[in-house]
């Protein structure tokens, strides 16, 4: 096949290229050397991809969860949806996501009447049948170069990797990216084609519209294309420009719009999840779990060096000889994994196993694939190898259990995430909403609240475990490394600074607590009461299935035994009362008697003579 970089070649050369495929180095066996293998092999491999395609496709939708993270999603589309803009909370402007394209498809659902709940899993879904289709497609558009038999090993194994049917739904744009990715790949292989670089350079675009990780993989293409795009003249730009150009009409506009709206050119979750911090030692963990689990990724690292001396030993061969192997795909493939790679080692991986790793799955698959066929064996012994290769896949070692659900902070969320705990967080979701509506609360929530605020809806909720939604939290610094994603917590005092009322908590129960100050019980719902807001609880008096502390009368009852109390209990009571009811309330007469009793004290102690209580 002639390239855009090779535009003048004699005739023999031709035939050279002709002959010297991207399949140079394959075994010489000609399909007509085994005929009755080769009639056998073709009605077991029709079975073969007619099962895993009926499994795998069956099991990712029976697999089908919804991960707490994809519900920040769905509260950005429904406001959008509902004109408020593409905000968490009303007014402000805070770029708590990290997958616009996935969350405008959402909103554009909510428009037609689908909920997110609904769509995203189906997204997914069809993300991954389509992935899968490109995947055959690739193994058999390469069969026509090959003299080996048809053996679509990549697309196997992606149906039987159980990672990728997980991801395939979850609500998350895991499938979509990943989708996005490979097609990008397909279409730079066949960059002969006059489309091929073009259609490439849209892909990418998407795919970093959809995560911002897409554009290191954008670029790892281009520095590819660039790399491989020299002829007798020298460097060709023309391929070059054919990949970016679409990334700058498209991604272009995106960054300075979303600039305009944000005040920001990098989105709020790179510093609520510290992505500019190397984090090599939880990374390598995170990298090590996975290729643990699927321990066939162990010949990786031999097949890349295979890779690069090959390439390495083209570059001496004349250039006018050079055939489509200078651009061969499995070099590709690991031209835009590997890089991919290490910035997710660099990051500290994830808290969710496997989710960073899924959209280069496929790409390394196919490189097992282009190996396998490289090998100078007998067809047997190859089909053999394929075997066991995909044997490895199924029978993966798989490190989690019912009891061992959280390794190294790195979490099997699929199996945390049941349909039983979504269908649960939103009965109690939405029985608060009903009570919450006009109450003006503002909530905080971690983790799988994200769920529960969804469902509940309050006018105002700020994520309080990394800062997704609130940027002051999302910049702390950060002193110690802990679980990636989750290690800038709010403390209580700046959530009093932000006003917060109440604080949804997992696992939280009210019949065991000892400070039944600080909880409220919403009917199976129970909450941490972060302050105390006289106008907010009065409103939430009125619902009879809500339970609290009537603090005001709590307060009346402290204030009638206060004499008796020891000073230095008075003051710290004092201080925890001050900043959990007295700045929500002007109650100066309550306050009042605390000061006075505290200015008695200080009095007696000699160290003043009044208090420091201004009204």
């Amino acid at each position: 096949m002639a390239t855009d970089s090779v535009r003048t070649q004699t005739k023999s050369s031709r035939e050279h290229e002709k002959s010297d495929t991207p399949q140079q180095g394959l075994a010489k066996t000609s399909d007509s050397s085994e005929p009755r293998f080769q009639a056998k092999y073709s009605y077991v491999l029709s079975a073969i991809i007619a099962i895993a395609t009926i499994f795998g496709i069956g099991n990712a939708i029976s697999k089908t969860w919804l991960s707490d993270d994809a519900f920040i999603s769905f509260r950005y589309a429904k406001n959008l949806s509902d004109g408020l803009g593409l905000v968490y909370n009303i007014g402000e402007r805070v770029e708590g996501y990290t997958n616009f394209l996935w969350t405008t498809l959402l909103a554009g659902g909510l428009q037609l009447g689908i909920p997110p709940e609904t769509l995203a899993p189906a997204l997914g879904i069809a993300s991954f049948a389509v992935l899968i289709g490109l995947l055959y497609w690739h193994s058999l558009r390469r069969k026509k170069y090959s003299k080996t038999l048809f053996l679509p090993f990549a697309a196997l194994a992606v149906l039987l990797n159980r990672d990728m049917q997980v991801f395939a739904t979850s609500g998350l744009e895991t499938a979509f990216f990943t989708t996005l990715i490979f097609g990008a790949y397909s279409a730079i292989v066949r960059r002969d084609k006059s489309m091929g670089l073009g259609v490439a350079g849209i892909l990418l675009s998407l795919a970093a519209l959809t995560r911002p990780d897409g554009l290191l993989i954008y670029a790892s293409a281009a520095a590819y294309i660039f790399a491989t795009s020299r002829h007798s003249r020298g460097f060709s730009f023309r391929p070059m420009l054919k990949l970016i150009i679409p990334g700058l009409l498209i991604y272009g506009p995106y960054i300075l719009l979303r600039w305009q709206y944000y005040g920001h050119w990098l989105p709020n979750t790179y510093y609520a999840k510290s992505a500019f911090l190397p984090y090599y030692s939880q990374g390598l963990l995170y990298l090590w779990l996975f290729v643990k689990t699927y321990y066939l990724f162990l010949v990786v690292p031999l097949l890349l060096l295979g890779t690069l001396l090959y390439v390495f030993k083209l570059r001496k061969q004349p250039l006018a000889t050079k055939s489509q192997q200078s651009y061969d795909s499995m070099f590709l493939a690991f031209a835009m994994a590997l890089p991919y790679c290490l910035a997710v080692v660099r990051v500290g991986g994830d808290f969710m196993f496997a989710r960073l790793f899924v959209p280069i799955v496929p790409l390394l698959y196919v490189a097992i694939e282009e190996s396998l066929e490289r090998f100078s064996v007998p067809q047997k012994v190859r089909v053999a190898l394929a075997g066991l290769a995909l044997m490895s896949v199924i029978y993966r070692n798989d490190q989690y259990s019912d009891s061992e659900l959280n390794i190294h902070d790195i979490a099997d969320e699929s199996r945390l995430y049941t349909s039983e705990f979504v269908a649960w967080q939103k009965h109690i979701g939405l029985a608060a909403s009903e009570i919450l509506r006009d109450s003006d609360a503002i909530v905080a929530f971690r983790g799988a609240n994200a769920m529960l605020v969804y469902y509940a809806n309050p006018e105002v909720a700020i994520e309080a475990e990394c800062g997704l939604t609130d940027s002051s939290i999302a910049h702390q610094t950060l002193a110690v490394r802990g679980r990636p994603g989750h290690e800038k917590t709010a403390s209580v005092e700046y959530l009093r600074e932000r006003r917060v009322h109440l604080q949804f908590e997992v696992g939280l129960d009210f019949t065991k607590t000892r400070d039944e100050l600080h909880f409220l019980q919403i009917g199976d719902l129970v909450i941490y009461l972060i302050g105390y807001d006289n106008r907010v609880m009065d409103k939430l008096k009125e619902h009879p299935g809500v339970r609290f502390v009537d603090f005001p009368k709590y307060l009346d009852d402290y204030i009638a035994r206060m004499p008796a109390l020891p000073p230095s209990k008075l003051q710290a009571d004092y201080e925890e009362f001050k900043s959990f009811y007295f700045n929500y309330n002007k109650d100066d007469a309550r306050e009042t008697e605390f000061l006075a009793l505290l200015g008695t004290y200080t009095t007696t102690n000699g160290s003043t003579s009044s208090s420091s209580y201004s009204p």
